[in-house]
């Protein structure tokens, strides 16, 4: 049987409406996104009127107040409709991208002295004791590779303790027995990931404040694991005496971490670092 002109004629009316709506959302916008801005309206209003005749050819009209109200008013709407969805779209892509950046700019925050040391460090083992020279470099070689091909994403747990562990296991051949170096892991590491190189400065930041100017230097390294959790406490020693001040133990990596944190774990992390006594101490839970 034939389809009723009525029907015929909203059938129409859907499909006009829809083909309009994605011809300025996906098209007609990049006019706008270029900043042409009179040719996006010209367009726009060229195509509107397109669709209006072929309406009116389709369609019975009691007058021009109604022709206005029932034909124009919807591509009106679908108009300003398409054009704000991707205005705020566009917005939220260009602030996701914004934050991208940061991020990678944050994660590629490395501080290269620790490289140096430890290059330092092996150049003295040629003299005094050559037998440390290839493991020192093999952990500085997996350390370097870590930093170069795991930090642009996410990462397994368990190839961030991993490095976690060279880090330490270097400090440990660096300072021998100078520095004691307590580093202890309790439970088992979850298959998760994590933002990459989201520990080391913190740990970092106990070595560079922790180690000079210190009677007796320690620092202790306590991580523990749950299923869908990880804890992290770093304690190491301060001299209150010193011109050290907690702004500086608060500088550059600590901000990092923090604004990492920020961005990443918005609503499941818990940061705190204080001073007690001559103890400065860094306390970090993750819900991964």
């Amino acid at each position: 049987p034939d389809t009723h002109p009525d029907i015929q004629i909203l059938w129409l009316t859907i499909a006009l409406q829809i083909g309009y709506f994605y011809l300025n959302y996906f098209i007609l916008f990049k006019l706008f996104k270029t900043r042409r801005y009179f040719l996006f309206f010209i367009v726009n209003l060229a195509v509107i009127s397109v669709i209006f005749v072929i309406r009116c050819v389709f369609n019975r009209f009691d007058g021009l107040n109604m022709i206005i109200f029932r034909e124009l008013s919807p591509f009106i709407f679908f108009f300003l409709a398409g054009t704000s969805l991707r205005i705020i779209s566009e917005q939220f892509k260009l602030q996701s991208e914004l934050l991208e950046n940061e991020l990678t700019f944050l994660r590629n925050q490395i501080n290269p002295h620790f490289v140096f040391n430890v290059l330092n460090m092996i150049n003295s083992f040629a003299r005094s004791r050559p037998e440390l020279i290839e493991p020192t470099v093999d952990k500085l070689s997996n350390l370097i590779r870590y930093m170069l091909y795991n930090t642009d994403k996410q990462t397994f747990l368990a190839d961030e303790i991993e490095h976690l562990q060279n880090y330490v296991d270097l400090q440990k051949t660096r300072f021998d027995d100078t520095v004691k170096i307590s580093y202890v892991t309790e439970g088992e590491i979850p298959n998760k990931t994590i933002e990459p190189m989201l520990l080391i400065p913190i740990i970092e930041n106990a070595f560079k404040h922790g180690t000079a100017l210190i009677d007796a230097p320690e620092i202790h390294i306590f991580i523990t694991f749950t299923a869908t959790t990880l804890h992290l406490e770093v304690c190491n020693h301060f001299n209150p005496n010193s011109h050290e001040t907690l702004r500086n133990y608060r500088g550059i990596g600590l901000q990092n971490i923090i604004r990492r944190l920020e961005l990443v774990y918005p609503a499941s992390h818990h940061l705190r670092h204080y001073a007690e006594n001559d103890w400065y101490k860094i306390q970090l839970t993750i819900k991964l």
